[in-house]
């Protein structure tokens, strides 16, 4: 029969529709998708609760989540959209390290291994393209570092329909003289 399924569960209640307690040293589910569909695909109407939740607190040295997606020609390994017309604020990804000790954390670590962007931000609208707040004391607020240039420009600011204001406005607020 066309869409017929081979497990459905119907859960009404409070508890949860399908539980898998693993206690082995192997996958607790596995799939194998060999053909040319989603593998999971999850539709929520949760309005206030997380629609995926994922806990790992005894997870030392592996990854949380891991995607290799290798054999990748235009797509994307991670594809988030929204087409919120809202006006509330919010972030469409967060990351945050919330422990004052873990010194050594860095949030967001991007390594690029191509000769191609690091990092590309295209702003469609009229606001800040890239924000930068610190609540540093002694130490920088933001460091370029390009130790291994050995020609090229360390730092290239470009505004050609500028008509008004500066290609770039350095100022310091303690002290300042007119």
């Amino acid at each position: 029969a066309d869409n017929a399924e081979v497990i459905h569960v119907q859960q009404d209640g409070d508890e949860d529709a399908i539980s898998i307690d693993m206690n082995g040293a192997d996958l607790a589910l596995n799939i194998d998708q060999d053909s040319e569909a989603g593998s999971i695909y999850v539709n929520s109407t949760a309005a206030n609760a997380n629609v995926v939740g994922l806990e790992a607190h005894s997870l030392a040295t592996g990854s949380a989540i891991r995607i290799d997606a290798s054999g990748l020609t235009t797509g994307e390994a991670i594809d988030i959209y929204s087409n919120s017309s809202d006006v509330n604020a919010r972030s469409l990804v967060k990351v945050v390290n919330d422990h004052a000790d873990s010194t050594a954390t860095i949030p967001l670590s991007i390594q690029q291994d191509s000769a191609n962007k690091a990092l590309f931000v295209d702003q469609n609208a009229n606001g800040l393209s890239v924000d930068v707040s610190t609540d540093a004391t002694t130490a920088n607020g933001v460091n370029i570092g390009a130790a291994s240039m050995t020609a090229g420009t360390g730092l290239s600011v470009s505004v050609g329909a500028l008509t008004t204001g500066g290609g770039v406005d350095i100022t310091s607020l303690r002290d300042r003289k007119s």
